[in-house]
């Protein structure tokens, strides 16, 4: 069965990539969850999404322009649809504090935008290890730069390629970079044996962001390792269902 990643926590239940997020995301049976990270102005690893505040708290501007300091008196919960509950920005770290005890698994997504954050790398390396979650942690990015400076830095670590387009033999060009997964948005798996020759080439597979049942359904009769969802209990429900029709328990 196909693990599951929580997209930004469970996003599709609470505010993106906030505390109450993850924690639903542990409540609803994901395997881990999936978050992003920006670096602030005075060289901290926060939590969040965008590279700007304004579509998910009620401030505005860059994070990179705004100290932790300033980005703590925002809430991040403001612009979510009937919700209550003040959300505060989370650093890596305490992030990090938090899981460690869960035994979730964790996959950091390295955010760059406008923006070549200086030192993320080495700086979110760090941050994994101190919190001992190094082995429990999967590092992908659309800046596969940045993918490559991190696996030049610690060998150990596992990369996985974010991208959009159908790319031609992805395995191929993995194994060029040295990632240990592709992290492709799930549409481009209709070109044909993709899965399969990921897997005979040793390259695991971990679609984004796969919401609706059918694509779910796909996703698991394809057999790819891992999938990013807004709902982890959706896809727990159809992968397990799936497994059932095809004669294995889940």
């Amino acid at each position: 069965m196909s693990l599951i990643l929580a997209h930004r926590g469970a996003s599709g239940y609470a505010p993106e990539n906030t505390l109450s997020a993850f924690e639903k995301a542990l409540e609803l049976g994901a395997h881990g969850i999936e978050t992003d990270v920006h670096m602030t102005k005075d060289g901290q690893v926060v939590v969040c999404h965008d590279g700007r505040v304004d579509r998910t708290s009620d401030g505005s501007g860059r994070i990179y322009d705004m100290t932790l300091a300033q980005l703590k008196e925002l809430d991040f919960g403001a612009r979510y649809p009937g919700w209550q509950k003040r959300e505060t920005i989370l650093t890596l770290a305490q992030l990090l504090q938090w899981m460690e005890p869960t035994g979730l698994e964790l996959n950091i997504e390295l955010k760059f935008e406008d923006v070549l954050y200086p030192q993320i790398e080495s700086k979110v390396l760090e941050l994994v290890a101190g919190a001992g979650m190094a082995q429990r942690t999967i590092y992908s990015s659309f800046n596969h730069y940045s993918l490559r400076a991190i696996k030049q830095a610690d060998a150990q670590a596992r990369v996985g390629l974010l991208y959009n387009a159908a790319l031609f033999e992805p395995w191929r060009y993995a194994a060029y970079v040295g990632a240990d997964y592709i992290h492709p948005y799930y549409v481009t798996l209709q070109a044909p044996d993709v899965v399969k020759n990921c897997h005979l080439n040793h390259i695991g597979v971990h679609p984004y962001t796969v919401n609706d049942p059918g694509h779910l359904a796909w996703m698991c009769a394809l057999g790819v390792d891992r999938i990013i969802t807004n709902y982890p209990d959706r896809a727990l429900a159809v992968c397990a269902s799936a497994l059932e029709g095809v004669g294995f328990k889940a």
